[in-house]
């Protein structure tokens, strides 16, 4: 499978910018804030979207993706989220004030976009993919996903504080090769990520060394103000198997 980090503006730093989202194989992606500035041929290839919660950071895009990609028909993206992240969409974003109703608009035979409620431990299979939600500890009911093919699976966490569940459940993943990992603030402001429910680079560590397998590491999240001192605090650690996942870059799994 073939993940490639998309993001708001491409930086020459070690990090994304603030809005991300992931697209898996053209057609899949994770999360939406950046996804509705994409190429308009790109967006128009996508068709099912799992959204991890309902921050800014995660939809920002959203409304954008719905209005570029609508075309009247019976096709349209499908997203799965937790019911919570469902219910702030209809009532804080497609309310007719920040954006459109979009469901009022739809009619059953031309529908803007489809919600399909999901929850931890629940498991979709599309176009040979599996992606099954699980819940992290985040200051909103948050999921990550875990998406595998026959070559592999690939775990997005999403915005987390150390949270051992994760680790429980996703060490019964046999095949998962790889972990897309958050680091939002220096160790400086642990105090921040403790009451954000991010984690740090000594957070990171910690939670690395709950998952008692060797895994390779992707580093996502930093925030754009501290992303050099948490590259510098990274780099003291002298982990082994990780990286900073790029923006604009594709990984290969």
């Amino acid at each position: 499978m073939h993940l490639r980090v998309v993001d708001g503006c491409q930086t020459n730093v070690h990090h994304q910018a603030n809005l991300i989202s992931y697209v898996v194989d053209e057609h899949l992606a994770f999360d939406v804030g950046a996804i509705g500035l994409m190429p308009l041929a790109e967006q128009k290839k996508l068709d099912t979207i799992f959204l991890s919660h309902s921050h800014a950071d995660h939809i920002a895009t959203l409304p954008l993706l719905i209005d570029n990609v609508y075309a009247p028909g019976p096709d349209c993206i499908t997203l799965y989220a937790n019911q919570s992240t469902i219910d702030a969409l209809r009532e804080h974003v497609f309310n007719d004030r920040i954006w459109p109703n979009v469901f009022q608009l739809a009619t059953p035979d031309s529908p803007f976009v489809k919600f399909k409620p999901l929850g931890h431990g629940d498991s979709i299979l599309i176009a040979g993919k599996r992606v099954t939600a699980f819940d992290v500890n985040h200051t909103i009911p948050t999921l990550g996903f875990v998406v595998q093919d026959h070559q592999g699976g690939v775990a997005v966490v999403a915005d987390t504080a150390p949270c051992d569940a994760i680790w429980e459940f996703l060490s019964t993943i046999e095949n998962l090769k790889a972990v897309f990992l958050e680091i939002s603030f220096p160790n400086s402001m642990q105090w921040l990520a403790d009451v954000a429910k991010h984690l740090t680079p000594r957070d990171f560590v910690r939670e690395t060394e709950k998952l008692k397998r060797p895994m390779a590491w992707y580093i996502t999240h930093l925030k754009l103000e501290h992303a050099e001192a948490i590259a510098a605090e990274v780099a003291e650690l002298g982990l082994k198997n990780f990286q900073f996942a790029m923006g604009g870059e594709c990984y290969q799994f």
